[in-house]
C-alpha cells in the first residue's frame, strides 16, 4: 500500500514512523520498549485494552523500518518504507503488511485510518 505525505522533510517522517514518541501519537495509544521489545498497546483502562509486542528485525535510518509480531509464529512482517519521487518531489509512505486470505480489506481500512491519524497529529 502506498499513501502520499504531505511533508516534504524525510526527517520528520522518520521520527513518526521510527520512534517510540513518534509511532506513540498516531500508531497505537501507548508505545514502550523493554529493551528489544516495542510494545503497542491500544485502547484505555475503562474500555479494555489490547497489547501486542515486536521487534524491530531491520531498519536502514531514513528509509525504511521493519516489525514482526512476536505472537506469531511464521514469517510475516510489517514495514514502513519512505519514498521519495524524484520526478515530482513527493514523499509516500509504502506499507507492506500482511493479511489472512479475505482480510486484505479489512487491513487496508486499517491503514487508511493510521494514515489519517498521522496526518491529523502531524500534518504529514
Amino acid at each position: 500500500m502506498e499513501f502520499g505525505l504531505m511533508s516534504k522533510s524525510v526527517n520528520i517522517v522518520w521520527q513518526h514512523i521510527s520512534s517510540i514518541d513518534g509511532l506513540a501519537l498516531w500508531f497505537a495509544d501507548n508505545v514502550s520498549e523493554e529493551g528489544d521489545i516495542v510494545i503497542f498497546t491500544w485502547g484505555d483502562i475503562w474500555t479494555g485494552t489490547e497489547e501486542r509486542r515486536a521487534e524491530i528485525v531491520a531498519m536502514e535510518k531514513y528509509h525504511y523500518v521493519r516489525f514482526r509480531w512476536i505472537d506469531e509464529d511464521d514469517d510475516t512482517y510489517w514495514e514502513m518504507r519512505i519514498s521519495h519521487s524524484k520526478e515530482t518531489d513527493d514523499l509516500h509512505l509504502v506499507v507492506t503488511d500482511f493479511a489472512d486470505k479475505g482480510e486484505e480489506a479489512s487491513m487496508r481500512e486499517i491503514w487508511e485510518e493510521n494514515m489519517e491519524s498521522l496526518h491529523k497529529v502531524s500534518g504529514i
